[in-house]
């Protein structure tokens, strides 16, 4: 981390976009930049030393595609300081002097005098990478690239935007095919993170854990395959509890059966060692099957993962481990699941395409973990969808029930000392509903709104909650569009001596302004809390200030 002095920010942008394809002996170059700037005030949570900062982050990709090579790389600046003007917050001189204290405190910088730092930041070269086709059938990769095996059991190092995640391999990778039947893929490397985090605007330092994985698979027949697949790590820390993992296993995957039928079957195993000398084991399956009956698409899917977690040794800056596999959670997506890594579960869901118009689906999953906790839960859910005006315009509704249990104590006075019964602890009502309408020419209108009702026990009772979200939109095709939001989170509002905020209001603009520039703005507070995906939950602070994001092309 480097601090002292303020960059000048590049106006040159971030995320590569689709290379042009060059003729052979002709070289094509593309640049991508984002800018982004934001100015963060009192979020309403129940901290003080998030709040009152400015932000400057920019990310510049630049590729080039040649005759056979594939290359680029993307660097990353971001710069954080403190801003509380007097009349913004109503703090005295004293609290706004010990609040950029605390500020500061939270990037590891400890202030002898008032004022003492402009800024805080991070600027490296956070990806680069060149690709090479050795020969029809062979990839030569070297560089970051992302790193994914089977269905993310034993290995998954990939891009999660919704969660703020973006963990790559760093190294060397070689794809091949052999005798136009087998598909092997080797890779090694260490694990490098994006070091900001895009949550709370921390900054993390690589885990450089080392990573060797490799896969073979043959094709049968009709397109079904076999798989095996091997991984080892060894945590990159010297005094790291646990000095290694290695997973191993394989995959059946059937796409061509009688009566439309196809089935996916992986089971894996995991040794890891300590420093002390013991060793652990721990295993897992995952199998699904599909089949299309008339109008009627049936999806049935079993988990078992016994003690199948692969985390980094190390943490970042809000101390957390990341993680480096993603078992299937054969639920909802966004679902919070009682447990990721030792549970056995399973969804039988339906979708039947009663119209060409009109398509309604139901879902029932269910879970049992193996931790001295011992989770049930349960979650029917449902919805449908309509389809108008040429599949232009859609309505979607989605609605679930889940109710989780575990085990407490038995009150009963007669009852053994170490007697336990089953006790709700959580339940989830959820409904969403999403609307897209065209409304004429390049003009459409989008609607969304999600509500959850939490209950969830808080000590000896449960405490009732809401969560939701409102958002309404219209867009012009090729121009851009506005928009706003209106959140809500209840959770704390019957506490007296909370001051955390409840609803939330924003909104903001996307302007196409040329084929190689978009503008996006953004003013106003969105609700934090959790967020979940594929097993994934983190937590997000909620967000008020105004946000500018500028994206060239060229």
């Amino acid at each position: 981390m480097k601090r002292g002095f303020l960059p000048v920010a590049t106006l040159l942008a971030a995320l590569a976009v689709r290379p042009v394809p060059a003729a052979a002996g002709d070289t094509a170059y593309t640049i991508t930049e984002t800018l982004i700037a934001e100015w963060l005030w009192d979020n309403g949570n129940d901290q003080r030393n998030d709040d009152y900062y400015w932000d400057i982050k920019n990310r510049l990709n630049i590729g080039i595609l040649a005759d056979g090579i594939d290359a680029g790389f993307r660097i990353d600046t971001a710069s954080f300081g403190y801003l509380e003007p007097a009349w913004i917050s109503g703090d005295t001189e004293q609290e706004r002097l010990q609040r950029e204290a605390d500020w500061y405190e939270r990037y590891g910088v400890t202030q002898t005098t008032p004022g003492e730092y402009s800024h805080v930041g991070d600027y490296r070269l956070e990806r680069g990478f060149a690709k090479v086709q050795l020969t029809p059938d062979w990839l030569l990769t070297g560089g970051d690239f992302y790193a994914h095996i089977g269905r993310g059991l034993i290995l998954s190092l990939r891009k999660v935007d919704e969660l703020g995640l973006d963990s790559a391999l760093r190294g060397g990778r070689v794809d091949g095919r052999i005798a136009d039947r087998f598909d092997v893929t080797v890779m090694g490397g260490v694990v490098n993170v994006t070091n900001v985090d895009e949550r709370y605007n921390l900054i993390s330092e690589d885990p450089l854990d080392i990573v060797v994985a490799g896969r073979v698979a043959a094709d049968l027949w009709g397109g079904n395959r076999l798989a095996l697949h091997v991984m080892d790590l060894q945590p990159h820390l010297a005094d790291a509890n646990q000095t290694g993992t290695v997973g191993y296993g394989g995959a059946l995957e059937f796409l061509d059966l009688p009566y439309s039928l196809t089935f996916y079957a992986e089971a894996d195993g995991l040794h890891r060692s300590f420093e002390s000398g013991e060793t652990d084991d721990g295993w897992a399956l995952y199998a699904n099957a599909g089949a299309k009956v008339g109008p009627v698409q049936l999806l049935l899917e079993y988990k078992e993962y016994h003690e199948f977690g692969i985390l980094s040794e190390g943490q970042d800056a809000t101390h957390a481990h990341w993680p480096y596999n993603r078992p299937p959670t054969a639920d909802l997506e966004d679902q919070l699941i009682e447990s990721e890594f030792d549970v056995r579960g399973g969804r039988l869901k339906a979708d039947w395409e009663i119209f060409d118009w009109f398509t309604v689906f139901a879902a029932f999953a269910g879970a049992d973990d193996f931790t001295a906790i011992n989770h049930d839960a349960i979650h029917p859910y449902g919805g449908l969808e309509f389809r108008w005006d040429e599949g232009q315009s859609v309505a979607r509704v989605v609605a679930g029930y889940r109710r989780a249990w575990d085990e407490v104590p038995d009150p009963d006075p007669g009852a053994p000392p170490d007697a336990l019964i089953r006790e709700l602890y959580r339940t989830l009502v959820h409904v969403r509903f999403d609307l897209q309408i065209h409304v004429w020419g390049p003009l459409s209108l989008q609607a969304e709104v999600l509500d959850e009702e939490w209950s969830e026990r808080d000590i000896d009772k449960m405490l009732d909650y809401r969560r939701g979200t409102a958002a309404l939109s219209l867009d012009w095709a090729g121009i851009g569009g506005v928009y706003g939001t209106f959140e809500w989170d209840t959770q704390f509002e019957g506490n007296p001596s909370d001051e955390r905020e409840h609803y939330f209001g924003a909104g903001g603009i996307q302007w196409f302004a040329a084929d190689w520039l978009t503008v996006r703005g953004r003013v106003g507070s969105l609700r934090g809390g959790r967020k979940c995906l594929a097993g994934v939950c983190r937590t997000f602070p909620p967000f008020d200030g105004m946000r500018l994001e500028v994206i060239f092309r060229l």
